[in-house]
């Protein structure tokens, strides 16, 4: 069996194949494996052969990752939150998709800035506000490219990095470029920013998000030729200049 087309989660088995033939060959060595194991698996819960698979709350097909009809349903019609336990469970459901919002920790720190237990729980405007966004951003999200790494390895499609800070977090996206030249994100990422990080220069936040995406995204871009893109114009020389901080020193022998 090929690592990269059988996923296993618990009990869930996922099957992804490029033809017909591989995936039929596929699913007979796993389920050999499964006979040899003495494992039984119930019919009515297999789906084989198909074009278009829900695991792990997404929907999977040829054109990328979705998200579930049902479960963002769940997440639009969600009451405004009456208490603590109410909120922490919204943001449950609406973490599970953030990969699929650029800027989620910033639309969401308003609503987790009140989840502590230190303060008390009050719903205003400055909580309803970010509390609709984020159905909207989660309701309209895109589809995630399924990413091609041999393809990005060869040059032909490569990855990039697309990289904002703000004072309240850091957002990045990874998207690949298509066979027909369109850029489609594969992954979103955000991350709210510490107080001392809120405290540094704009420059090293954008810094910080590279160097945050780059650890994030390992998997997909180490040793691989990615093209990152930034609206801060002091960012692109920043690791070249030899009069640094032991910080961006730091950060400079890292993405080296």
């Amino acid at each position: 069996m090929s690592r990269g087309e059988v996923s296993v989660y618990i009990d869930d088995i996922l099957i992804a194949t490029d033809t017909e033939k591989r995936h039929y060959e596929e699913l007979t060595e796993v389920l050999k494996a499964l006979q040899n194991a003495h494992l039984r698996v119930k019919p009515q819960k297999c789906k084989l052969m198909g074009s278009k698979i829900a695991f792990l709350g997404h929907i999977i097909d040829q054109k990328g990752v979705h998200t579930d009809p049902d479960k963002i349903e769940k997440i639009i019609q969600y009451p405004q939150p009456k208490n603590l336990a109410e909120l922490r469970a919204f943001l449950g459901l609406a973490g599970y998709y953030r990969e699929f919002v650029f800027t989620f920790s910033h639309i969401a720190k308003p609503l987790c800035d009140i989840t502590s237990t230190k303060i008390q729980y009050r719903w205003g405007r400055d909580q309803e506000e970010p509390f609709n966004t984020l159905k909207t951003a989660i309701s309209t999200a895109p589809v995630l490219a399924q990413p091609d790494i041999e393809k990005a390895r060869d040059g032909t499609r490569p990855f990039y990095l697309y990289t904002d800070a703000t004072q309240d977090g850091v957002g990045v996206v990874l998207p690949q470029e298509s066979d027909d030249g369109i850029i489609h994100p594969v992954y979103f990422t955000s991350k709210p920013l510490s107080k001392n990080e809120r405290n540094c220069h704009i420059t090293d936040q954008e810094a910080l998000a590279l160097i945050d995406s780059l650890k994030k995204f390992h998997y997909f871009v180490y040793g691989v030729r990615t093209i990152v893109k930034t609206d801060n114009a002091p960012l692109t020389s920043l690791f070249k200049e030899r009069n640094v901080s032991p910080r961006v020193l730091r950060w400079a022998l890292e993405v080296q």
